[in-house]
């Protein structure tokens, strides 16, 4: 696998002088019209997020964080870099729209804070559980997981996608290549599909049988079509854990349309969960408001829904 990630990282190193034009020219747009690109890589590009002084912060006090701080810096540029493989798929599954990094990806990356991490963690500790249990549904590149895993102990990640072979390939390549694999695993996996994937590879076939249930899901712009909301929603009732502190973030842009977000808000009552929040959040981080679908839609571009859902009732 390590050969593989090599491999893909010298055929993708010519394309990164294409990628700095293209980021050029979007950051003019959005300077001079107020354009908002909806992704920010392509597929085979090499995309390096920089972490923010949060996550800084969260990862200097880890046990195992390969960051020091010294006077609020870095020890090195590269502590302070995720650096990914922006995957490619099959051709016969081009549709999954998973080679590219999602605006909506970064943003969740951006506001990892609102997902209150560190009160999950202590609420998981105080239930008895060993760590706290992360999905990430439709992962794509892997931005949220490996910050996650980069930025928190006590944690386990899973970060899950469809079962297309390269896909999946690149995504363990980038868990790999960023040193989180001891806190963040790889599982291929289709919506709706057995979810014993997904248990505990430690665990006792003695205990609960709910070794396979998930603390915190979280999902980035997995939402453009509706045909696949039956089957999404039908997967978080299979996996989110039967907690009043289990909760799901969905996070979508709202070029998405406002009737197809709201389709899924409509069904999501029909599958025991509920809508605890919708804001409309504006892709600078600068502005937020109450979820409207009937508001107008010429700022699409520029705004994004973040969904916070748990169990309407709890045995």
């Amino acid at each position: 696998m390590r050969r593989d990630a090599q491999a893909q990282m010298s055929t993708t190193s010519s394309t990164r002088e294409d990628s700095e034009v293209e980021d050029l020219f979007s950051d003019s747009l959005q300077s001079l019209y107020g354009y908002a690109p909806l992704t920010c890589s392509s597929a085979g590009s090499i995309f390096q997020y920089h972490l923010q002084e949060d996550h800084l912060r969260w990862q200097s006090v880890t046990r195992q964080g390969l960051l020091r701080l010294t006077k609020g810096e870095a020890t090195s540029e590269t502590d302070a870099i995720i650096t990914l493989v922006t995957p490619m798929t099959e051709s016969k599954n081009w549709s999954l729209h998973a080679s590219s990094i999602w605006t909506s990806s970064l943003f969740l990356a951006d506001h990892l804070r609102d997902l209150q991490i560190d009160q999950h963690i202590q609420a998981v500790k105080e239930s008895g559980h060993a760590n706290l249990r992360i999905l990430e549904l439709g992962t794509g590149a892997g931005l949220p997981s490996i910050l996650i895993a980069r930025c928190f102990d006590g944690v386990e990640v899973i970060a899950s996608d469809y079962p297309d072979a390269k896909l999946i390939a690149t995504l363990q390549s980038n868990v790999d290549t960023n040193v989180v694999a001891t806190k963040c695993c790889v599982v291929p996996y289709a919506w709706g599909n057995d979810t014993s994937v997904f248990k505990r590879q430690t665990a006792d076939p003695e205990e609960t049988q709910d070794e396979h249930l998930m603390d915190v899901i979280i999902a980035a712009d997995t939402l453009w079509d509706p045909e696949f909301h039956p089957t999404l929603l039908r997967t978080l009732q299979m996996l989110l854990r039967r907690s009043t502190d289990a909760r799901v973030h969905l996070v979508a842009a709202i070029h998405t349309g406002r009737y197809t977000l709201q389709a899924l808000i409509d069904s999501i009552d029909d599958y025991g969960l509920e809508l605890e929040a919708a804001l409309e959040r504006h892709t600078s981080g600068d502005g937020e408001r109450e979820w409207n679908a009937d508001r107008a839609e010429q700022e699409r571009r520029q705004w994004l829904i973040w969904m916070k859902i748990k169990w309407k009732r709890v045995p």
